[in-house]
């Protein structure tokens, strides 16, 4: 689907809200539980986004963040990211900035990339060449500054999409999901009119195993001991298609599904919006409703949402104007305060990427703690900004700084 998937960060949130129309996405972080703690997480998002929200955006992808650790945290000066943005979350500091070689979101050429942090420890691209793609895991510098380099690439894969799907019917999603389990990477597509799609499992070796569902807008995994849990802001939970525009958890039991492993986590709005999750299996949904130009924010404890539970219906953190695509989360600190960021969108332009903090009330609760506030201001209004968090308790923001130059710049923010 040539023309909608160069406009689907943008016009996306209308093809969501037609359930035959199939959105497919997939974020972040991940390893095999064989060598992980008891219970791992991943998320993200495609780039090539649903709902649109709060000032618009096209939006990245979220990641598993830790919850910081206590070394030392050395802060740049204020003037290593001035040109780039103001930052207004008391609580971080940009420790890093390194350059990479391609444009976040849409370039001037409407070609997409949806950065994603990677298992090998930096961000994961995918780019897509017909019905194959290429798998490309960037490497980061060891010191605060320097350009990203090519680690490893994979591919091109071949997806084993039908060969009578029409390219212009054809949507790959943009970002590529490192699961915490199997070795997997989550890349999803769609057939647009219909309700044909699917979520691929791409191991070292090309795709290892494909589940149906319909409309996937973002992917999320979590991984315990026994089995794992697949969420997905969909229309159908894996191995199924539907009309229930929500959140879903599919439970598998090694490379299979459960039997009774899908469950609706939440169904609400008419449109899918981004998932994450932090590393001690928080996870967190948005949720569009683009008839009234609102969207809510929702919190799932880790004992709640985790592998073989059934989900409740999660706390609401926030209710803000029109939808959005960035979303990434930060655990809670030792003080228990974790940080969700989200870069809402209105009128299809990326608004200042905001922070709600909260807490956990008990083990299966968590609430807001004070209102949403902004965190990172644009220094250019519009400017898409695609975040992520890493396994050391960082967040990542990669947005475009000169707009002369085919480049992005990574940034990377610790707690205090």
């Amino acid at each position: 689907m040539t023309k909608s998937k160069q406009l689907s960060s943008t016009l996306s949130f209308a093809l969501l809200l037609v359930p035959s129309l199939t959105i497919m996405a997939c974020g972040d972080d991940g390893a095999d539980p064989s060598t992980a703690a008891s219970t791992s997480v991943a998320s993200g998002q495609g780039g090539a986004g649903g709902a649109m929200s709060g000032r618009g955006g096209a939006g990245g992808a979220g990641g598993a963040g830790g919850a910081g650790g206590g070394s030392t945290v050395e802060c740049l000066d204020a003037s290593s990211y001035a040109d780039a943005f103001e930052l207004l979350a008391p609580e971080l500091c940009v420790v890093a900035r390194h350059t990479a070689p391609f444009v976040v979101g849409f370039d001037e050429n409407f070609k997409e990339i949806a950065p994603t942090w990677g298992r090998h420890g930096g961000p994961l691209t995918l780019a897509q060449e017909g019905n194959a793609f290429t798998l490309t895991r960037w490497k980061v510098p060891t010191g605060a500054d320097g350009a990203l380099t090519v680690d490893t690439m994979q591919g091109p894969v071949d997806t084993a999409i039908p060969s009578n799907l029409a390219p212009s019917a054809l949507f790959l999603n943009a970002a590529a999901v490192d699961l915490p389990f199997g070795g997997w990477t989550a890349i999803g597509w769609a057939e647009f009119g219909s309700s044909k799609g699917e979520l691929l499992m791409v191991g070292k070796d090309g795709v290892d195993k494909r589940f149906g569902v319909t409309s996937v807008y973002a992917v999320a995994g979590l991984a315990a001991a026994n089995k794992s849990r697949v969420l997905t802001a969909s229309s159908s939970p894996l191995g199924a298609t539907g009309t229930d525009i929500g959140l879903h958890a599919t439970d598998l039991c090694g490379a299979a599904l459960c039997t009774g492993g899908a469950v609706a986590v939440t169904k609400a709005g008419d449109a899918s919006g981004p998932v994450a999750t932090d590393a001690t299996g928080n996870a967190f949904a948005v949720f569009p409703n683009i008839s009234k130009n609102t969207q809510q924010i929702v919190g799932y404890a880790a004992s709640a949402i985790a592998p073989g539970v059934a989900p409740s219906g999660g706390a609401t953190l926030a209710t803000l104007a029109g939808s959005g695509t960035a979303l990434a989360a930060l655990a809670p600190d030792s003080g228990g305060e974790g940080l969700l960021f989200f870069q809402p969108a209105v009128m299809f332009v990326p608004g200042d990427v905001v922070v709600q903090r909260f807490t956990a009330v008990d083990s299966k609760t968590l609430a807001a703690k004070g209102a949403t506030a902004k965190a990172l201001v644009p220094k250019v209004m519009g400017t898409d900004v695609r975040l992520m968090t890493d396994g050391d308790g960082r967040l990542w923001a990669a947005l475009r700084v000169d707009a002369t130059k085919l480049e992005s710049v990574f940034f990377a923010l610790a707690r205090r």
